[in-house]
């Protein structure tokens, strides 16, 4: 069998987007593809080693790649509320729709309106905490990765969030389920789920890094992708509208579901939320003159692993499973033991005996 190796400079260890994005190439492809697929870092660049050639890749997102049944009914702005006119009409498009790509799209979202629907205005504290409760025990697994991704429902019956998806799925004002779809309705049909004519340079463009026309001006682009915001002294100019390739903010929430979160006591005391991301860890303000404890912000920092050799879908996902990093026989705690176990290459989820060989020793890369 002919094996193809591709370097996707569109993936790059930064930003965070670009990142994930190299995450949700490798889940997707091994899960809907070629599970045989596997990915690795060199040269700050996500390379791939699967079957499809080049051709076949794109071919895939094009045609046969099945979204994941990313919905959060439980947030404002998700597009099941009065209030989300905007949001409204992607998801009311691929509900009215027929195509077979977005069949799981349309059961989350019927089992989202069994649920939260007939609101004048997402639910609150007690309330939201008892339908989650509900979505947990009603949802078929299939619906759970996302939901394990974006918050945990504690034993108290209390939830708590990670800071990489904000507060179960939203940051600030920009919601991350409506977008995803709304981005997913101007990259395909909904009716027929093919791709638009402007899909494939836009998805070349977000997996290789050429330069492509047609990027969307004025859409929200949220903390994974800042230098596209616009703004003062932007990419797009001293002044200019937000500019995306909408490639990017669907892929990049794809590779979220990988960053499984888990309901701890405390992540080793450090006063994280019991909500712990992997590799998530509480910032340590130091290194200059005006640190102070003000710089240790509540949300923490988020270390990701760049490893450098090819691994499977299964070994990085027991990788971000397990995130655990040692110095000598005792766990890493804060940011500076952290930075000091990646120095000596000690990765405690690494194991040679659990994964394969030329994973050991992978390094992190850390956002704020």
């Amino acid at each position: 069998m002919t094996v193809h190796h591709h370097v996707l400079r569109g993936c790059a260890p930064e930003p965070l987007a670009h990142y994930l994005k190299a995450l949700a190439v490798l889940r997707l492809t091994a899960e809907q593809a070629d599970r045989e697929a596997r990915g690795w870092w060199a040269s700050d660049v996500f390379h791939v080693l699967t079957r499809l050639d080049e051709t076949a890749l794109l071919s895939f997102f094009l045609h046969d790649y099945v979204p994941s049944g990313i919905v959060s009914g439980w947030n404002g702005g998700s597009g099941f509320y009065p209030k989300d006119k905007d949001k409204q009409k992607a998801v009311a498009a691929i509900e009215r729709g027929t195509a077979p790509r977005f069949a799981r799209c349309r059961r989350m979202i019927d089992r989202t309106r069994a649920i939260f629907g007939g609101r004048a205005e997402s639910p609150k504290e007690d309330e939201k905490a008892a339908l989650l409760r509900r979505c947990r025990a009603e949802w078929a697994e299939e619906s759970l990765d996302w939901l394990d991704a974006a918050l945990v429902i504690l034993a108290d019956a209390k939830l708590d969030y990670p800071g990489l998806l904000g507060t179960g799925g939203n940051d600030g004002r920009l919601e991350f389920t409506g977008t995803f779809l709304a981005r997913l309705s101007e990259l395909f049909d909904p009716a027929s789920g093919n791709p638009r004519p402007q899909a494939e340079p836009l998805l070349s463009g977000a997996l290789f890094g050429t330069t492509v026309s047609g990027l969307v001006l004025g859409r929200a682009v949220g903390q994974f992708l800042p230098g596209g915001a616009g703004g003062a002294n932007s990419v797009a100019g001293y002044q200019g509208e937000s500019l995306v390739n909408p490639w990017d903010f669907v892929l990049a929430l794809e590779g979220t579901l990988i960053l499984r979160v888990a309901a701890v006591r405390r992540l080793d005391g450090s006063g994280l939320a019991r909500a712990a991301a992997p590799f998530a860890v509480r910032s340590q303000a130091g290194g200059y003159g005006s640190a102070s404890a003000a710089d240790e912000g509540a949300r923490g920092e988020q270390w990701l692993p760049l490893w450098g050799q090819p691994a499977s879908l299964a070994e990085v996902q027991a990788i971000f499973r397990e995130a655990r990093l040692q110095i000598g026989r005792r766990r890493a705690r804060g940011a500076v033991d952290r930075r000091n176990a990646v120095r000596r290459r000690r990765l405690g989820c690494l194991r040679r005996r659990q994964h394969a060989p030329g994973v050991h020793g992978a390094a992190l890369l850390r956002f704020r």
